[in-house]
């Protein structure tokens, strides 16, 4: 016989059940709450970690934030560990201030004359210098890469005319591509812009133009020793525009 229970017992009873399923239901919300605040914590953690490696890791940021000193490799990659080895064709730039923004203060929309910036010197004796363009334009000409280019006649007479040299490590018997972008500055006479080019001492090209444009000449070389140094020359004349020079580039030709 089953027992009958008392009306109010069992409303009693479903309260009770009632009250038990809400205390549960309660607890297990707290809980997930507190999970859900430790995981939390532990992002804040994280995110603060990687905001100091950021804010004390100078190499991290553009590649282009960085200074031009040193050479530029293709996909900005730089060997790792100690460097390629002797026999190791890399095809990295080999020409440091390749596009000459490494050079003393000077003010925007400004043209100085110099005797040397970092990795290159004026070759030229009895030379007043060149000149370096920094955020400058001639006409419609700027810089083709960075803020600055380099103009080798700056000077009126034998004193403006200069040249650049640079001295680069090699490997003997090794073939190099040169590359580098020119372009003219004074449109009336033609030999008031040339320029020489020069490999280890001897001349490989006689360059000029009347154009205010960029334009990329490419060259192969071959090192006849360790060491190799590359130079650029004014025509001597007795003008005071010559051409420009900018985004020099050496590589060794990898098979």
């Amino acid at each position: 016989m089953t027992p009958k229970f008392h009306p109010k017992l069992k409303i009693y009873r479903d309260l009770l059940f009632t009250i038990f399923k809400g205390i549960l239901f309660i607890g297990f919300v707290l809980l997930l709450n507190s999970c859900g605040k430790e995981v939390n914590k532990e992002k804040k953690k994280s995110n603060n970690a990687v905001a100091t490696i950021e804010e004390e890791n100078p190499l991290l940021g553009p590649i282009d934030d960085r200074p031009n000193s040193t050479p530029q490799n293709d996909e900005d990659e730089t060997p790792s560990g100690e460097g390629p080895a002797e026999d190791e064709c890399t095809g990295y730039n080999l020409v440091w201030n390749h596009s000459f923004e490494d050079h003393p203060e000077q003010k925007k929309k400004s043209k100085k004359r110099y005797q040397s910036i970092p990795h290159w010197e004026n070759h030229v004796s009895g030379s007043e210098g060149f000149e370096i363009y920094y955020h400058k334009k001639v006409s419609k000409l700027k810089a083709h890469s960075g803020n600055s280019m380099i103009q080798l006649d700056g000077k009126s007479g034998k004193k403006g005319d200069s040249g650049i040299l640079q001295v680069m490590q090699t490997r003997k018997d090794s073939v190099y591509k040169l590359k580098f972008f020119y372009a003219g500055h004074n449109r009336l006479i033609l030999k008031f812009n040339q320029i020489k080019v020069y490999w280890n001492s001897h001349l490989i090209a006689v360059i000029s133009t009347k154009k205010r444009e960029w334009k990329e000449y490419e060259f192969l070389v071959v090192a006849e020793d360790e060491t190799s140094n590359l130079s650029f020359k004014s025509q001597p004349d007795r003008g005071s525009k010559g051409g420009f020079l900018d985004s020099i580039s050496l590589k060794e030709v990898c098979d």
